[in-house]
């Protein structure tokens, strides 16, 4: 094993990945799971602290970027709304994924030259799906992080033998262990490490000790922090509503093999960490031990887990982890004399930053909910999706009729809807000139790669471009908000979701609406396929209506949020006019929001929204009469 490479080298690598991912970070949340995490982060400035089924230390890391939008908010710099708050909080998981780069960049150093080191981190940062989930909110990114660390940590003290090490490597998987409870088992992998490393078994054993003493306060900790939240020193109680019911090859296949979720297909390059195996059994055996029993690890958990395949994502969720260690390996089949290692590493990895720009140019939301329109004789999106559904990449990305430029998923194209007031186009010009100073302080590393990778990234950038145009085809959508009687809104702007109109309590509270406003939204649905039948739901604390192609379909009139469902209506193929008008009433509990939500009648809605939407059905009223609507003008 060669000494580290430079530390400072790390540094200019976690800058370059973290200007590359700010550039293109979304600026919002995508999921009730970041949008937890977030709230866990208000609630700690703003107690009561809101109880979490996640851990904590995602959201603690997001404290820095909650002052930050603050101090921007006290400069007149936003509007201090909570949509401009929270766009200071979305931009975490791209800082982490960037200093996540610049640590493997330290750690393949140590087994290889760096500029083969480089080369990896840039198939690692720009191939596999750490480049879309560097955007989106789920906690995976700072589990990866620390796995990695974790691994760096072990794999020092094999080098060193201090036992200071071994209880920093204790200190690493209680953080884990708050970051995300599966992290529990990651403890006895790597006292398996310490066991197989091949130092003199004294100091194994005392590294164990060391280990344990750095992890049971952690797990003290924890089990006295869920016992304040849920009286329970497990975990959160919903969690026992959860269990290991898939069959292991079902999930097994799913995670490595199916179309859905395979780790392979949403990261090529990672095929080659198979070939790498064999030198590093040789050279490596530790190490190598360390990333199969890892790897392993989360295949067997996952691959019976009832959510194995994460459900509501892009691509391999869970798996995520697993991918710099992966990585690793691959590089002993590159370098000089392996022609056939360094033809199929530039091609993997270009086919896989085609893959990721895909996801990175417009929000994995759209193509997820549209594949589930398509397979209509669905029961259970969780058994469609990974085995038998087509990639959700594929989706709509077929279709170049037009859209506006709002409508890309990059947040600096959406300032102004995010509350970012003045002066912050800067920050995207700004971070373009970070990018060209790392890479000339790069540049040695670069030698002889540097055009190939401009080449890259500017057809990644005209690839984005062309896939955000044709994804969003025809979703030319805007809010606007009246006065009771006005006939100038207080404001129109851009929305992304054609699917999902959702939270306008949010805008009430950011224009100070008063009781008596009314909202009205405007929309496109563009029906691909002629004789369709759809069902709409409306969810509203008010008077709401929506109309689609001129026809009423839904009318909310009460303010209790319940769901109330339209009859299934047969579409032609063309674009509908859609409009939802929704009027403040007085400030309820919670506050006040319409959902409109759509979908094919016979797609089952429990995996999606939980029983809570399907009794909601039962309750605003269910009619099975068929509605024909004429063709769309």
């Amino acid at each position: 094993m060669t000494t580290i490479g430079s530390g400072r080298a790390a540094g200019w690598v976690a800058l370059l990945f973290a200007a590359l991912y700010l550039l293109t970070a979304g600026g919002h949340y995508y999921s009730q799971d970041g949008k937890e995490l977030w709230r866990v982060t208000c609630s700690i400035v703003h107690p009561p602290l809101f109880a979490s089924q996640y851990g904590i230390v995602p959201s603690l890391l997001g404290l820095p970027l909650y002052g930050l939008g603050a101090l921007a908010a006290q400069a007149g710099l936003t509007d201090g709304s909570a949509d401009a708050q929270a766009f200071f909080g979305s931009l975490l998981n791209p800082l982490v994924t960037g200093a996540l780069l610049g640590l493997f960049y330290g750690v393949a150093a140590q087994f290889y030259a760096p500029r083969r080191a480089f080369i990896l981190a840039l198939g690692l940062g720009l191939g596999t799906l750490l480049w879309p989930y560097s955007k989106y909110d789920f906690y995976e990114p700072v589990a990866t992080l620390l796995l990695l660390g974790l691994a760096a940590v072990l794999w020092r003290w094999r080098r060193t033998g201090c036992v200071r090490t071994a209880l920093l490597a204790g200190v690493v998987c209680g953080i884990m262990l708050h970051t995300r409870l599966d992290s529990l088992l990651l403890f006895p992998v790597a006292g398996f490490y310490l066991l197989v490393s091949g130092r003199p078994r004294p100091e194994q054993w005392r590294a164990l000790g060391w280990l344990t003493a750095g992890f049971v306060p952690f797990v003290l900790l924890a089990a006295g922090f869920n016992y304040a939240r849920f009286g329970s020193i497990i975990a959160d109680p919903r969690l026992a509503q959860e269990s290991f019911s898939t069959p292991l090859w079902y999930g097994l296949y799913g995670q490595l093999l199916s179309p859905g979720r395979s780790l392979f297909f949403y990261s090529p390059v990672i095929i080659l960490t198979l070939f790498g195996w064999r030198a590093w059994w040789r050279a490596h055996r530790p190490e190598l031990l360390f990333i199969v029993a890892v790897t392993l690890l989360y295949l067997l958990l996952y691959g019976q887990w009832c959510n194995w395949s994460a459900n509501w994502c892009y691509g391999n969720r869970y798996l995520l982890k697993v991918l710099p260690l992966l990585m690793l390996p691959v590089g002993s089949v590159l370098g000089r004399g392996r022609p056939a290692g360094n033809v199929a590493f530039i091609i993997l990895a270009l086919l896989g930053i085609g893959l990721q720009v895909m996801a990175v140019a417009v929000e994995f939301n759209d193509p997820l909910i549209e594949m589930l329109a398509v397979i209509n004789t669905a029961t259970d999106y969780a058994q469609v999706d990974p085995l038998m559904a087509v990639p959700v990449w594929n989706v709509g990305i077929i279709d170049g009729r037009g859209v506006m430029p709002a409508l890309y998923d990059f947040g600096w194209l959406h300032l102004r809807g995010y509350g970012l007031v003045r002066g912050w186009l800067v920050v995207p010009l700004l971070l373009v000139l970070l990018l060209f100073w790392m890479t000339l302080k790069l540049r040695g590393l670069l030698a002889g790669i540097a055009p190939w990778l401009a080449l890259t990234l500017l057809l990644a950038l005209l690839a984005a471009l062309q896939i955000g145009y044709g994804a969003n085809s025809g979703k030319q959508v805007t809010l606007s908000a009246c006065a009771p009687g006005a006939t100038e809104p207080y404001f129109t702007m851009p929305v992304r979701d054609i699917n999902f109109v959702d939270y306008f309590g949010q805008w009430q509270r950011r224009y100070s609406l008063t009781p008596g406003s009314t909202l009205v939204w405007r929309g496109v649905l563009d029906c691909p396929v002629g004789g369709v039948g759809y069902r709409f739901g409306l969810m509203a604390h008010g008077p709401a209506t929506m109309t689609l192609g001129g026809v009423q379909l839904l009318q909310v009139s009460d303010t209790a949020g319940t769901h109330f469902v339209s009859a299934p209506t047969e579409l032609l193929k063309g674009r509908y006019p859609v409009e939802v008008r929704y009027t403040i009433t007085a400030e309820p509990a919670p506050p006040a929001r319409v959902t409109l939500y759509w979908w094919l009648p016979y797609t089952s809605l429990s995996v999606i929204y939980g029983e809570h939407f399907t009794a909601g059905v039962h309750a605003g009223g269910h009619s099975d009469t068929l509605t024909r609507l004429p063709e769309p003008g």
